[in-house]
């Protein structure tokens, strides 16, 4: 049911998404908060990243993919101003990249169960981390550099950024480890006290 769903995701989703805006305090300090810099990626992949991924897990792909179109508009303010091109096509390869990794993450290493779990968090790192230097590389081949610098020396400073979407994976990794292991303990609690468990 939209509800159950909608509570899996309301429950889950903000506690691995505050938990991978904190790996990034930790790291880059308050500049996670500054939505002027890249590193406030950490708050903007991790609400996105971890409504995806709960919603696929428990609602399937179109809900999904449905939360990834409405994220985009809202992001992009399409439905009140216009964007020039090629914010738009940085900001789709964004959404998209976030989409293909938790996808792939949710699909082929999350459902290999427990004896994986410690892994998501370098797991989803590494995903993340390959799939923005895709699209870097797709943006920069198609559009060109930003700062009209050659298509080499402009991927060798974006090793960085690539470091950086490394460490939002590993913090998002590490917030849904964290969260399925309090919803774990929270549905043991609940059996053992004879309450009714809520679909995992």
């Amino acid at each position: 049911m939209l509800s159950n769903l909608l509570l899996a995701i309301v429950l889950r989703s903000p506690i691995a998404a505050a938990v991978c805006v904190l790996v990034g305090f930790l790291v880059y300090g308050g500049e996670v908060l500054d939505i002027r810099r890249a590193t406030f990626q950490f708050v903007s992949t991790g609400i996105i990243g971890s409504a995806f991924f709960f919603t696929y897990r428990f609602g399937g792909i179109r809900p999904a993919l449905v939360l990834l179109l409405v994220s985009f508009f809202l992001m992009t303010g399409l439905l009140t101003h216009g964007y020039r091109n090629h914010v738009l096509d940085r900001d789709a390869l964004y959404i998209g990249g976030i989409g293909a990794t938790m996808y792939l993450f949710g699909s082929r290493i999350y459902k290999q169960g427990n004896r994986l779990q410690w892994l998501y968090p370098i797991s989803l790192g590494g995903l993340l981390g390959a799939f923005m230097l895709i699209t870097t590389c797709l943006l920069v081949l198609v559009k060109g550099a930003p700062d009209n610098s050659s298509f080499l020396d402009y991927m060798l400073r974006s090793w960085p950024i690539v470091g950086m979407e490394f460490m939002i994976g590993l913090g998002l990794g590490v917030g849904i480890v964290v969260t399925e292991y309090f919803a774990a303990g929270k549905s043991k609690a609940e059996t053992d006290s004879g309450q009714p468990t809520p679909s995992q």
